[in-house]
């Protein structure tokens, strides 16, 4: 197994990806109650139902589980405890900080906003039942640990790093993707996932680099 390593930005940058995308994601919380945002929403939605046919059912009802918490949460959980036994700790709390950090947070954004779902397909609605859509926690999980994932191979060679985050960008789209497919969130609820998990990870190695630099300085 490859030794992972966790090379820190100066503070700086993923403070300035921090505060831009905390600027979005307000302006986008803000924006999804407003009849301009619902509109566009449902007009998006609308399009994509047009596109369903059983192949692509299967297909996006198969690749939304690669966003899920159950999956996901259980591999950072295995990858953690295989990088402590490596004497890899650091490494191992920036992917649990930054996977269950970006998850909670969607969680919280949830409760706090309230906003419903759209119209639910009647054999999905037993899963869903008060669950709220903003922001998306598929979207959310997919896109943390997919950035994570990213960060953490800087190191390796040039082929590996694009491999990773070819495939890693891919299953990202493919999950949020299929949350507008199968009409379990809207379009907004999607992209607010993905600006959460932008958000937390800058924080994250925000907060890992300060602590680096004042280590450093001691």
């Amino acid at each position: 197994m490859t030794n992972f390593q966790l090379s820190l930005p100066q503070v700086r940058y993923p403070l300035l990806a921090a505060v831009g995308s905390a600027i979005v994601l307000a302006l986008l919380t803000a924006g999804v109650t407003t009849q301009e945002i619902v509109k566009l929403d449902g007009c998006i939605l609308q399009r994509i139902n047009e596109l369903q046919y059983p192949a692509a059912d299967l297909l996006f009802r198969i690749m939304t589980w690669f966003g899920s918490f159950y999956l996901l949460g259980t591999a950072v959980l295995m990858a953690m405890i295989i990088l402590i036994c490596r004497h890899q700790g650091t490494v191992a709390s920036f992917l649990g900080v930054t996977f269950y950090g970006a998850s909670a947070m969607a969680v919280g954004l949830k409760m706090i906003i309230e906003r419903q779902r759209p119209l639910i397909h009647e054999e999905t609605i037993s899963t869903l039942l008060a669950a709220y859509s903003f922001p998306s926690g598929h979207a959310t999980q997919a896109a943390a640990f997919a950035f994570c994932l990213c960060w953490l191979v800087r190191h390796q060679k040039r082929t590996v790093q694009c491999l990773i985050a070819f495939l890693s960008g891919a299953v990202v789209f493919l999950v949020a993707f299929s949350r507008m497919y199968l009409q379990v969130h809207w379009p907004s609820d999607v992209l607010g996932g993905i600006m959460v998990s932008v958000f937390w990870v800058s924080a994250v190695l925000a907060v890992y680099s300060l602590l680096q630099s004042k280590k450093a300085d001691a």
